[in-house]
């Protein structure tokens, strides 16, 4: 740019309005930057309050009536798929995410009673 400025390829107005660009882009990173975290932080809240939510799930959806087993079913599925004599569940956001790590967990033979670290 510098160049083409000695060089009389582009003026002088074009030249700063390309420099107040570029000058104003590290604050743009920023801002995305910043916001990026904050939707980062709201996922991780989700995530932790839909694990505080399921700790006595089994044992409190066991206890409803068929009603009540609905109720909870339409809050936490967002659709079953059926096909042939296979059953494909889709959970809604943000349960999907410890549904899917049980079933990692099951697949791969993880014990329940382990606790982190071990």
């Amino acid at each position: 740019m510098y160049e083409d400025r000695l060089n009389g390829v582009i003026k002088l107005d074009q030249c700063n309005e390309h420099k107040q660009r570029i000058a104003n882009e590290p604050a743009k990173i920023v801002i995305d930057l910043e916001r990026l975290d904050r939707h980062n932080f709201d996922c991780k809240d989700q995530g932790s309050t839909a694990l505080e939510l399921l700790k006595g799930f089994k044992r409190f959806y066991s206890q409803q009536n068929l009603e009540g087993k609905a109720k909870i079913l339409r809050v936490v599925l967002d659709r079953i798929i059926f096909k042939g004599n296979d059953t494909v569940v889709v959970w809604t956001r943000p349960f999907d995410l410890p549904f899917a790590i049980g079933k990692l967990a099951k697949e791969k033979g993880v014990r329940k009673d382990a606790k982190w670290g071990e």
